[in-house]
């Protein structure tokens, strides 16, 4: 078996060459975001169901702050068409503040500054995936982060139309 691996541009250029629109930058990160969201959604939903005995230190916070990262990413290209996702890295507290013009949104967030360190807290769950770092999350700071992604994801909806399948 091959694996073959895809990054957004190329998924971009296949997407273009089959006939179809091509693809805007801000619609793969809002849809990533929404299977980032549906997966934290899927494993807080079965995590009792689950037996390996782990309550995910690790994953769920990561999850959590990757869907916050593409969300918001996409939550600002759809407004700024010079904004380059990649090029910002995993900037969301940086980018929710130098962007926040864009949406009421990110606008709050900005002046919320218990909000922005919860989000740099999170930005830190980066490290986990190589297990070099420990997590330690509150279920209820946990919250407020799911609760910003839906925030920012039903606003796109509302503003674009699009309704990526979600599972939260």
């Amino acid at each position: 078996m091959v694996t073959q691996h895809t990054r957004f541009p190329n998924l971009r250029d296949a997407y273009s060459k089959s006939g179809q629109t091509p693809l805007s930058t801000w619609i793969l990160y809002f849809h990533t975001s929404a299977e980032w969201l549906s997966v934290w959604a899927l494993l807080n939903k079965n995590v009792h169901n689950i037996d390996e005995g782990a309550p995910f230190f690790y994953t769920k916070p990561y999850i959590a702050n990757f869907a916050l990262e593409l969300i918001v990413k996409a939550r600002i290209a759809f407004s700024d068409a010079t904004f380059n996702p990649r090029a910002n890295g995993h900037r969301t507290s940086q980018n929710i503040i130098q962007y926040q013009s864009v949406s009421p949104i990110l606008k709050r967030v900005a002046n919320d500054s218990d909000l922005i360190d919860l989000i740099k807290e999170y930005q830190n769950t980066i490290e986990t995936r190589f297990g070099e770092t420990a997590v330690q999350t509150d279920s209820d700071e946990e919250a407020q982060i799911i609760e910003l992604v839906r925030e920012i994801r039903d606003e796109m909806i509302t503003l674009t139309g699009v309704s990526p399948n979600i599972v939260s």
